[in-house]
């Protein structure tokens, strides 16, 4: 699916990881906070939809244009739309953004946990 943010333009994919319960979603471009809250509605309904219980957020090729305001209101939602999914976010060492959202929806009792190591988040969830 591809979503354009004026000049420049950000794709997404979400499919099943093969052979797994795991859904993957991967964002590639400029990411702004609606996109976020879309995404959210994208996510949690394609697992629903699945039967699945377990995702990873793929976030290392995504520009974050989200300020902290915009972060810390969807992390505080990502409990809610995330509710009785395991959650594993993967970001870029020098994303803040990312695991400031994780760190926000982490504190209000969501199943999420940060990596910066797509096979660490992998094996967390095939653990749980």
């Amino acid at each position: 699916m591809t979503a354009e943010m004026g000049k420049e333009e950000a794709t997404f994919t979400i499919d099943l990881i093969p052979n797994t319960d795991i859904a993957l979603f991967h964002w590639v471009g400029p990411i702004t906070v609606q996109d976020r809250f879309r995404n959210l509605n994208v996510m949690s309904n394609f697992c629903r939809e699945q039967g699945l219980r377990k995702l990873i957020i793929d976030g290392r090729d995504q520009v974050s244009r989200t300020g902290e305001i915009g972060s810390f209101n969807f992390g505080s939602a990502v409990p809610t739309a995330f509710s009785g999914l395991n959650v594993a976010v993967v970001h870029r060492p020098d994303d803040d953004t990312l695991k400031f959202i994780e760190t926000v929806a982490f504190n209000r009792g969501s199943g999420t946990k940060a990596f910066v190591d797509i096979h660490q988040a992998r094996s967390w969830l095939e653990a749980i």
